[in-house]
């Protein structure tokens, strides 16, 4: 955790600016294997993914039962795709990553 945390903060300033909006986020498997993703999204980014989300969970909701399931639901589909991925093989942070041409797409 206090990994993570250093992670995080090593990577101030992004794009020489503050508006965009940072978040680490880790999946881990049952076998302690995790994904983790230091991503960042400036606020146009942020806003249209927001909306996105929004009127997904607004669709999504009725058929599972609530919006608080429809949350859950995402939440499981995203780490379920994340996880079918290689582990994250090392840490790096994102300024790392950065340098190597790696791309949070």
């Amino acid at each position: 955790a206090f990994q993570r945390l250093a992670d995080f903060h090593a990577t101030r300033p992004v794009n020489g600016t503050d508006s965009a909006r940072r978040l680490q986020v880790a999946f881990t498997r049952l076998d302690g294997s995790e994904h983790v993703r230091l991503l960042e999204l400036d606020d146009r980014q942020h806003r249209q993914a927001d909306e996105v989300f929004d009127r997904t969970l607004r669709e999504l909701a009725p058929l599972v039962g609530s919006t608080q399931r429809a949350h859950a639901a995402l939440l499981a589909l995203i780490g379920e795709r994340l996880l079918a991925e290689p582990p994250t093989a090392t840490r790096r942070t994102f300024v790392d990553r950065k340098e190597e041409g790696v791309t949070n797409d």
